[in-house]
């Protein structure tokens, strides 16, 4: 009975030593931020003011500012759950654009294998070079986000794997 007990007391304690040894590696804010709620100010609209819907392909619909100024803007692109589409979520991409994000949503049923939403990313790249675009010159190729919610958080997933994609976001995935 006494060597179970050893048996089992020794990983346990390893493995508690491992825990408090890794929490005393986990992100501290800067002191100058500590004590204020950081995530607050997001839940209020960004400083972009007007948001314009532009479909820029048969399958990508881009939620944008209206006045995109000359800054170069980062990308997310947005796979829909399940038989949703974009207008299931017009208020949340909206928002993002709000906050200076160009949100490029997959316009498909069936966003789960990330193609559709890949498909997308190459049609804003494709814009970003055409002069006669809205988005010459106002999107920033090298900062891109996949995000998606259910089979379109699969998607993103599946997205992630693409070199050129550095976030994902996949919210309640598959």
């Amino acid at each position: 009975m006494q060597a179970i007990k050893r048996r089992t007391l020794a990983p346990t304690s390893w493995f508690a030593t491992l825990m408090l040894v890794i929490s005393g590696c986990a992100y501290q804010p800067p002191p100058e931020l500590v004590g204020q709620d950081l995530l607050r100010s997001y839940f209020q609209p960004g400083v972009y003011a007007g948001i314009e819907q532009t479909r820029i392909s048969r399958d990508c619909v881009v939620f944008h500012p209206i006045n995109m100024n000359d800054e170069r803007h980062p990308i997310v692109i947005w796979g829909n759950g399940t038989y949703a589409s974009p207008a299931s979520y017009r208020l949340m991409l909206e928002h993002w654009a709000s906050w200076g994000f160009v949100v490029v949503a997959a316009m498909t049923p069936n966003a789960g294998s990330g193609r559709e939403m890949l498909e997308c990313l190459d049609d804003i790249r494709n814009e970003y070079s055409r002069r006669e675009s809205v988005f010459f010159g106002k999107v920033d190729t090298t900062r891109v986000a996949a995000a998606g919610h259910s089979q379109g958080g699969g998607g993103a997933l599946m997205m992630g794997r693409d070199l050129r994609v550095d976030t994902v976001i996949a919210i309640q995935p598959y």
